[in-house]
């Protein structure tokens, strides 16, 4: 309650003072609202995130990105070579076909959350491992 209190407050001092006013660069001329075009997921935004997944010597690549959904994440299919994983009772070495799914926040932030492998010759469908790392 406090902080809503202190917060309100503070953007009221913000509206009367005139600090809501846009800037102006020295030209004279208002400058431009910010795109939301540099908060989309790129693949080479997508590849830093991807490449601090330790792969064991593999190599994970991002093939491409594709549209966002309407919750807020976006698939990232990947070209897979040699990642190696923990099956749980012995080392396995996986090469194939890839996802990575990254979550998008309001703030223009991505997260990778979670890379899928499919082995058609696995037991499962699709190995998932999750993440939380933030896109730089």
């Amino acid at each position: 309650m406090r902080t809503t209190f202190l917060l309100a407050a503070f953007f009221a001092v913000l509206s009367f003072s005139g600090c809501n006013k846009p800037s102006e660069p020295a030209s004279g001329k208002p400058s431009e609202p910010t795109s939301e075009k540099s908060s989309e997921l790129t693949s080479a935004k997508a590849q830093s995130a991807i490449s601090q997944v330790p792969a064991g010597g593999g190599t994970l690549n991002v093939f491409g990105v594709r549209s966002g959904s309407s919750d807020g994440t976006t698939i990232v299919d990947l070209k897979i070579v040699n990642f190696a994983y923990n099956n749980g009772t012995s080392l396995q070495k996986y090469t194939g076909p890839g996802t990575a799914e990254f979550q998008g926040y309001t703030d223009g932030r991505w997260v990778l959350t979670e890379i899928r492998l499919f082995d058609p010759g696995a037991s499962m469908d699709a190995l998932t491992f999750k993440f939380n790392i933030v896109v730089n």
